[in-house]
């Protein structure tokens, strides 16, 4: 049985009139919708995603002036000379060296989804971990290997590092989205997956999924995760868990879902599960401490360029969606430029709040699944900011479960939509305009 199949529970075929000459025909065509009905509406989603994301860099392009921080900025054909030059004059970059960044040449046509943090993603793939400890400045060390590793395998391949980089981010996006589908089908029902599977499609940072970052990564091997937490199968879930912690901070909390499995009779499994969960940090960590003789320099270095700290104060994690949702209201008010350059002070903190709404209902998947949510949310509070936690919920798939199968049964449900697409929207379109939206 292969991974992808593995992480998928047994569908029950919906109920179906009897045909006696063809007992086999309502059976596989269910089967075979469960697969072609989220493909087809991820792929559509995509489509007007990458749309909207032109119209916004066609339409209304960024025009701040990001040489006043980075001198070196503008659009750039070579990528590898550019990371090559940042290596040699890393002091002459700024504290943010990337930002203002735009592809050009031959791959100009992908520059609305190569934006951000894409450039610092890339250039792990291209020049590999460029470190200096002596300056206080964003470094791609902040950037896990494992997405790098895998767009270093696309270029193996022939492809161009964003080319890769894209593909990438649709594909695991397309898989997260069929797998999401069919797992709602069979723990509830065929029309509470597709409430599930909309949410997620038309959540405001799911923008994210078709961009070269590293979220829908992140989505689908949480699925493939939680899907075998379900099943009772701590020893794969804990393989999938390991890979996720190898690509963003927030796949750490994937792991700690299988904390349930160890109250079953396959206790020994899920301790070695619950080991591998750890593999991809640690193996990252390891890497640094060869590398560079120091395996907590990622911390360090991240903590040079942040001026957040970390607290486990839950007091900070209210006063922190507080505090976004008042600077949100301000931001609307005035209308001032900040605005839309700061997209993220008004969506990250309503997004937790809708995902906190529905959080206590994750129980129904088992209280390992809810309190691995509930790490994830608490992780990026941590710092005192609701910065980018709106990309953070969008990995966090047992909420969109839990919601779909409440909305689904509501006669106002649908509602929830409209906001959400009205954010997408905004989102895609500065996104592909160049502006931040974290």
């Amino acid at each position: 049985m292969s991974p992808t199949e593995s992480a998928t529970l047994e569908i029950a075929p919906a109920a179906m009139p009897i045909v006696q000459r063809e007992p086999l025909e309502a059976p596989v065509t269910e089967a075979r919708r469960l697969w072609i009905e989220p493909l087809l509406s991820t792929l559509m989603m995509q489509a007007m995603c990458i749309g909207i994301m032109w119209l916004g860099y066609v339409l209304h392009p960024v025009k701040v002036n990001y040489r006043s921080d980075n001198s070196r900025a503008g659009v750039i054909a070579d990528l590898p000379a550019y990371y090559g030059d940042y290596a040699r004059h890393q002091a002459e970059y700024g504290k943010t060296p990337m930002i203002g960044l735009e592809l050009g040449g031959k791959l100009g046509w992908l520059r609305p989804l190569v934006r951000w943090d894409s450039f610092w993603l890339l250039s792990v793939a291209e020049q590999g971990y460029v470190v200096d400890s002596k300056l206080k400045m964003q470094q791609n060390i902040a950037y896990f290997p494992l997405y790098p590793a895998l767009v270093r395998l696309g270029m193996l391949c022939g492809l161009p590092s964003p080319v890769a980089a894209v593909a990438i981010s649709l594909s695991a996006m397309l898989l997260t989205g069929v797998l999401l589908f069919r797992l709602c089908a069979s723990i509830d029902s065929v029309s509470a997956a597709r409430w599930t599977l909309w949410l997620w499609l038309c959540f405001p940072t799911s923008m994210f999924g078709v961009a070269a970052y590293a979220d829908s990564s992140l989505t689908l091997l949480t699925i493939l995760a939680l899907a075998n937490v379900l099943q009772n199968q701590p020893l794969r879930a804990g393989l999938w868990a390991g890979l996720a912690s190898g690509l963003r901070p927030p796949g750490l909390t994937v792991g700690m879902m299988l904390l349930q499995n160890l109250f079953t009779r396959r206790w020994k499994a899920a301790l070695l599960g619950g080991m591998l969960s750890f593999a991809g940090i640690g193996l990252y960590f390891a890497f640094l401490g060869w590398q560079y003789g120091d395996p907590l320099l990622y911390l360090k270095i991240i903590r040079t360029w942040r001026e957040q700290g970390t607290s486990l104060d839950p007091r900070n994690w209210g006063k922190a969606i507080v505090v976004g949702t008042l600077n949100a209201i301000k931001l609307i008010i005035q209308q001032k430029p900040e605005y839309m350059f700061k997209s993220g002070a008004i969506t990250d903190p309503l997004l937790i709040l809708w995902c906190l709404w529905f959080l206590p209902s994750v129980r129904k998947l088992g209280w390992g699944v809810l309190l691995g949510t509930l790490v994830a949310v608490i992780l990026p509070l941590s710092t005192g900011s609701t910065w980018s936690i709106g990309r953070y919920t969008w990995s966090m798939l047992p909420v969109f479960i839990v919601a779909g199968q409440r909305l689904s049964t509501t006669r106002w449900g649908w509602l929830t939509f409209i906001p959400f697409i009205a954010g997408w929207v905004w989102l895609a379109f500065l996104f592909g305009g160049g502006w931040e939206v974290t």
